[in-house]
């Protein structure tokens, strides 16, 4: 991928998130639901069970949010090193957690990730990707790199990515039908009045929504840095949990997650 390619990716995300920051936890259900908590909590509950008895409890958690994954990760009793490209997501993850802060269990760097990498030597038990594989500009190249900086025995845990693919007539026609559930029954008037005022633009910041996401290239660049895939699951994701069911009775999965783990 070209320099300024890559650069218009990051600069994407880096203005999507800023303007989401204070709503984003409101306006994606899809990722926090009793469906997802409950399926987080079998991805992460399969890595940490293969854990090594001696591996530090150490997390990183890459493109971190508002703390979905971070505080799943706290309860587990790993001290979590937090990773985002937005200041202001970031913002909400530390007042969040600001007791766990305070006892040094959870730090927060506002970097996008290769940066982070660049400047940090540290290794980690568990590395967590929680929905954002498809906004990095070269995953494959990222993922290869996370992977190196896991201690031998640790896991990294890729969760909710989508699996790519045109759409069928029937998933347009549903997903069109989710965002309108959301908009009239999920969301508050004030907050309707809230988003119509932002500038929420994710064409680049969903690069790799847009223009292909391949999870084969996420297994071969698993695969060439030493490490074998324990479990995944595809599943069906919307806002509605209505929907959601639709989608899976139809066998319309097209969210992935999965557990791989470096050799001992």
């Amino acid at each position: 991928m070209d320099t300024e390619l890559r650069q218009s990716i990051l600069d994407a995300n880096t203005d999507l998130h800023r303007e989401e920051a204070e709503l984003y936890d409101r306006i994606h259900p899809e990722l926090n639901n009793p469906d997802e908590r409950a399926r987080l909590d079998r991805m992460l509950g399969a890595a940490f069970k293969g854990l090594p008895s001696d591996a530090p409890k150490s997390a990183l958690d890459v493109g971190a949010g508002t703390g979905f994954v971070t505080g799943h990760l706290l309860k587990l009793g790993f001290k979590v090193q937090a990773v985002d490209i937005s200041a202001e997501m970031l913002g909400m993850l530390m007042s969040k957690f600001a007791a766990d802060a305070k006892a040094g269990k959870v730090s927060a760097t506002a970097k996008d990730v290769d940066s982070f990498l660049d400047d940090n030597a540290e290794g980690y038990s568990i590395i967590t990707i929680s929905s954002v594989l498809h906004h990095l500009p070269d995953y494959a190249a990222t993922l290869e790199r996370l992977a190196q900086r896991l201690v031998p025995g640790g896991a990294v845990v890729i969760f909710h990515e989508p699996a790519g693919g045109e759409l069928s007539g029937l998933e347009k026609l549903l997903q069109n039908l989710d965002w309108k559930i959301s908009w009239r029954f999920q969301t508050s008037d004030s907050d309707r009045e809230l988003i119509k005022s932002k500038r929420l633009e994710y064409g680049m910041a969903d690069f790799h929504v847009t223009h292909g996401f391949d999870e084969i290239k996420v297994q071969e660049a698993l695969a060439a840095a030493g490490l074998k895939i324990e479990t995944s699951e595809r599943y069906a994701t919307a806002k509605s949990g209505i929907i959601r069911s639709v989608l899976g009775f139809f066998g319309k999965n097209r969210t992935w997650c999965m557990v791989a783990r470096k050799s001992e």
